[in-house]
């Protein structure tokens, strides 16, 4: 919103569309402006709807954007005390996250659309491989996997979760005017408490550390294991994807080790876990129709962060192998 040098929309226009799209859980990631929408939130009355987090889009040129949050704002130094990265040079961007979470004591870190202006892109990202190593860091707790109906970034997530690095896949309006980017409709769903009021700093970082969402733009998935989970036993894994009658899902697809292994049609499915070794699930709703009439030409689509299965119950290893 107006924080940001590339903001259209007001705080207050900001926190109203969100509220009338129904977030509850609203990130205030301003471009290197460290942005409180909390006043904002309580002076309308949403406060028993809708919590704001403190946090900011660290947006260095060469290294990829960042979204730093939970922050404390602080009007009395430059931006509410954002990290001025313009005026510390960094030998890597590995040495900027750790100004960032030495700065921010607790911050959680999420790469932005990794695929464009983000650290995939910046690194040199292909699949497998890492071309140039001191513009790529592992150390994020979340990464973008889908932003403005673009999800090509999920090929980037099954990347890292093949060698072995477990951020939580998240999907992002990334909206910069009023209701450009299709706000409310890319949504983030997380394992916590439904009341808006309950929320705490330390929550959201319990969620991010259980990994325990699911990515959308539309539906809502419920698996019988929680997103973010290890099994260590075979498991019947059921799945479920919830919308709104406008809202129509096709199919329910099973992904192991980043490829498609069954696929079932509808909008509910059983699949069976007992792989020789150890491996990665992620399940997938998508549908075919336009989410006419509320998302005309938007195709639905959702998936659930990896569950983990540790065949020898001695810990989990990528099929890859750790790390690039």
């Amino acid at each position: 919103a107006a924080p940001s040098g590339d903001g259209s929309c007001s705080m207050e226009d900001r926190i109203t569309v969100m509220a009338a799209r129904g977030i509850q859980l609203h990130f205030g990631t301003d471009h290197d402006h460290v942005a409180d929408y909390r006043p904002i939130v309580g002076a309308l009355g949403l406060e028993p709807y809708m919590a704001s987090v403190v946090a900011s889009e660290v947006s260095p040129v060469l290294r990829g954007h960042h979204n730093v949050y939970p922050l404390t704002s602080d009007p009395s130094l430059p931006s509410g005390s954002q990290y001025l990265w313009y005026r510390e040079l960094v030998d890597d961007t590995q040495q900027m996250l750790d100004i960032l979470r030495e700065r921010y004591p607790g911050v959680l870190i999420q790469a932005n659309h990794p695929l464009d202006s983000g650290v995939g892109e910046a690194a040199g990202w292909s699949e497998g491989k890492i071309a140039k190593p001191d513009f790529w860091s592992p150390d994020h707790d979340a990464v973008e996997v889908i932003n403005d109906n673009n999800r090509e970034y999920f090929a980037y997530y099954l990347d890292l979760v093949n060698h072995g690095i477990l951020p939580m896949g998240v999907s992002v309006s990334d909206t910069h005017g009023c209701t450009s980017g299709d706000p409310g409709l890319h949504v983030t769903w997380l394992h916590m408490s439904e009341d808006p009021q309950d929320y705490t700093d330390e929550a959201l970082r319990q969620a991010y550390a259980e990994r325990s969402a699911v990515a959308s733009m539309g539906p809502f998935v419920r698996l019988s294991e929680l997103p973010g989970s290890t099994l260590t036993a075979p498991t019947t894994l059921t799945a479920e994807a919830f919308t709104p009658s406008w809202i129509v899902i096709d199919e329910l697809v099973l992904m192991e080790d980043g490829v498609e292994v069954e696929v079932v049609e509808g909008d509910t499915a059983s699949f069976e876990l007992d792989p020789e070794q150890d491996a990665s699930y992620v399940v997938v709703a998508r549908g075919s129709q336009g989410m006419a009439p509320v998302w005309p030409g938007r195709q639905p689509w959702a998936m659930t962060n990896a569950i983990l299965f540790d065949v020898d119950g001695d810990g989990w290893d990528p099929p890859s192998g750790l790390g690039f």
